[in-house]
């Protein structure tokens, strides 16, 4: 396991990082009130057990992990990243989309394919242990998904929102989700990609979108007429939201 400190990280000289390493001199994306793209979703006491869901004909859902950390040198990152891609492979994980955060650019999102969800998770904590000892202070954001729905039909939009919260109960957030139906959030720019479910807590929702417009993507998120429908939906967390940009 020593060896996975190159694979998603620079090496050591390299590893260190702040909120000062941001070369455009941008802030870290903030939501307003309850929409924070680095609040975390609550844990909580139980954990339900997933239910049958409605997905694409012919689809089958897979497991994912989806890695957000910053980093000094994006581009010197991506060519060590690049050349660790049999590595990963070889412990069951598939980068699918690198994306680059719209609002800082030296914050990078990785979503990768998790043959095996176990492995994966010993995977991570291998990397979040050679972070800790090369003296990096924040550990990265990783997430462990179950994909319920990808639309995966080519679109030339190359920036995206990830968007997460917990809700009381799924079934009863989904029918709502599904009634108001994609007609209702491509007027504000938010263009449905994919679905998932928390692995760990199948109430965590994750929700990809690809971004036409910006503004109004932005607007609409943090707007007080959604988080009215999301609450009638059982959402009883805060939101999590991460823009970015798909480099690869």
């Amino acid at each position: 396991m020593r060896k996975l400190r190159s694979i998603f990280i620079l090496p050591a000289t390299l590893l260190c990082f702040s909120c000062a390493s941001d070369t455009k001199g941008k802030t870290k994306p903030t939501i307003e009130e309850t929409v924070s793209a680095t609040t975390s979703v609550p844990a909580t006491t139980s954990v339900p057990a997933a239910t049958s869901v409605p997905v694409t004909p012919g689809f089958d859902p897979y497991t994912m992990m989806v890695v957000e950390h910053p980093i000094p040198s994006f581009d010197l990152w991506l060519s060590v990243f690049n050349a660790h891609d049999a590595t990963r492979k070889a412990n069951g994980l598939t980068a699918i989309r690198v994306g680059r955060n719209i609002d800082d650019s030296n914050m990078v999102m990785i979503r990768m394919k998790a043959d095996d969800i176990n492995k994966a998770k010993e995977f991570s904590e291998a990397l979040k242990a050679d972070m800790r000892e090369a003296g990096r202070t924040t550990a990265p954001r990783i997430s462990y998904v179950t994909v319920i729905r990808d639309d995966s039909s080519f679109t030339d939009i190359k920036e995206r929102a990830l968007v997460s919260y917990h809700v009381k109960d799924f079934d009863t957030w989904l029918k709502i989700y599904d009634e108001k139906g994609k007609a209702t959030r491509e007027p504000h720019g938010l263009m449905d990609r994919g679905l998932a479910r928390g692995v760990d807590d199948p109430n965590t929702v994750y929700i990809l979108f690809a971004v036409s417009n910006i503004k109004k993507a932005r607007a609409r998120l943090s707007s007080s007429g959604l988080r009215k429908i999301l609450r009638n939906a059982g959402m009883d967390s805060k939101m999590t939201v991460s823009f970015y940009k798909v480099v690869q």
